[in-house]
């Protein structure tokens, strides 16, 4: 498998090469736009010098667009190319730039328009212009973001968004040495394009920043560390449970099951361990994706293990449970803060620093709740199920550990203002092999298909008729077969 990836990477590279140099726009932002979404999902590399090159052509060709730039103090542009609502981090940051006083302009795609009704709520009465992009992507897109920065002429720009947004990156570039640019990472742990779209690379954990250092090659003094916390609306009511509790506890957990798969199938190993020594133990599963593994589980367990969408009440959901597990091999982030602010423990199965609670928790690893391995994770589970003191005594230093709302606009205040922020870390070596072998693993023949051949990507269909044709065939198979 890693022998067809990387030669189809290779070959999409010299499209996108090949594409610039007859000046065939489109098909370089479609040639690497594919690559980026092929290595985000392979996760072997985490940046591509090729691609950041290419980058830099399609930015000289761009650059004639922007002439007498004047910042505007005050003005800050946020494109935000996820455009979600309470999911992410754009809207905590809005907010805190908002109630910094600055005058924000809001930048997303059109589609996102009347999608976001919390971020409008939170943003309502402040001093925040909303700017949609009509073109879908391309160079026209491009065109249209940078139309944008000339129109509101910000003295700073926030880039947060998709590791193939390669429109963005471009616009980005362009913008070089006439507006601050701090680039939001949240996919630390991944490939993304844009190395050199932002004067700041901001982290929220000392492992992206060692990532950033390694792997990516940004130098020190362009790395920046900022936490985040969640924002959610804690007065949204519970909407109960889908089975009768009685006096029974609940271990529960959450997030994409992806993030629950390796070649051991170890977090579910953990569960069934934790499940047999508590007989009066439910088992509750919030998140979508492959639900073979938890399957598994409801067979072996009858009428104890639940499995439920993603919930509005998810705060409330963590006030009515006993414990937290967190997802392995990768740790869900937002829902490991949310269990502590609701002061649940979030146990955590840690391999190496890709899982720590770094960044996510205060002094994480003052809090006990970070485990080398599986029977650890299952011996600590046992006693807090079984010793509702020593649970207590822990449950009050996890609900301290979560940075506030009003530290995070303080933070990111001297952020924009100095350069710099209170949180400290060091960089280090790091070997991230081990976590990068898990997506290898995932990693099959059907997802390197769909990535190369779906609507996105159908200026390179003429370059690539066999695997065309054999995803065609292999679709046409799944039908007859369902």
């Amino acid at each position: 498998m890693k022998e067809k990836v990387e030669k189809c990477l290779k070959d999409i590279c010299q499209q996108a090469q090949k594409a610039i140099a007859n000046n065939n726009i489109e098909k370089a932002y479609t040639a690497i736009y594919t690559s980026a979404d092929i290595q985000y999902q392979w996760n072997q590399t985490y940046t591509d010098d090729a691609l950041e090159s290419c980058i830099k052509q399609l930015v000289s060709k761009k650059r004639h667009l922007v002439t007498d730039y004047e910042p505007q103090e005050n003005v800050i542009l946020f494109y935000d190319g996820f455009g979600l609502d309470t999911r992410g981090l754009a809207l905590i940051y809005l907010k805190a730039l908002c109630d910094l006083n600055y005058s924000v302009v809001y930048v997303a795609k059109e589609k996102v328009r009347n999608r976001q009704p919390e971020l409008h709520k939170v943003t309502a009465n402040k001093r925040i212009a909303f700017h949609y992009l009509r073109q879908k992507k391309g160079d026209a897109l491009t065109t249209e973001l940078l139309q944008a920065f000339c129109k509101h002429q910000p003295q700073a720009a926030f880039f947060y968004t998709e590791p193939s947004d390669v429109e963005a990156c471009v616009a980005f570039g362009v913008m070089a040495g006439k507006v601050r640019r701090y680039q939001i990472n949240l996919t630390d742990h991944a490939f993304w394009l844009g190395r050199n779209a932002f004067d700041y690379c901001v982290e929220f954990r000392e492992y992206g920043a060692c990532v950033s250092h390694k792997y990516r090659h940004i130098p020190e003094d362009k790395i920046r560390l900022l936490s985040y916390y969640p924002y959610f609306d804690k007065n949204v009511p519970f909407d109960g449970f889908p089975f009768d509790v009685g006096n029974r506890q609940i271990l529960f957990s959450g997030g994409s099951l992806y993030k629950t798969f390796d070649d051991k199938r170890t977090y579910y190993h953990m569960v069934e361990d934790i499940m047999q020594q508590h007989n009066d133990l439910l088992f509750l599963y919030a998140g979508t994706g492959d639900k073979s593994g938890l399957i598994d589980l409801q067979n072996k367990f009858p009428d104890r293990v639940f499995v439920i969408d993603e919930r509005k009440d998810l705060y409330a959901v963590m006030q009515h449970i006993t414990l937290y597990l967190n997802t392995y091999p990768m740790i869900g982030g937002l829902m490991t803060q949310y269990a502590a602010v609701a002061g649940k423990l979030p146990l955590t199965l840690v391999s190496n620093m890709d899982n720590s609670l770094d960044g996510l928790l205060l002094n994480h690893k003052d809090l006990a709740v970070e485990f080398q391995d599986k029977e650890a994770v299952v011996a600590e589970a046992s006693r807090l199920l079984s010793d509702e003191d020593y649970k207590r005594g822990k449950e009050e230093k996890i609900v301290k550990s979560v940075i506030d709302e009003n530290r995070f606009r303080e933070e990111l205040g001297r952020l924009i203002e100095d350069g710099n922020t209170d949180f400290i870390f060091h960089l280090h070596d790091i070997d991230t092999s081990d976590f990068r072998e898990s997506y290898m693993y995932r990693f099959s023949i059907d997802d390197l298909l769909r990535l190369v051949v779906n609507k996105y990507t159908v200026l390179l269909w003429c370059d690539y008729p066999k695997l065309v044709l054999y995803r065609l065939i292999r679709k046409v198979i799944r039908l007859f077969h369902k």
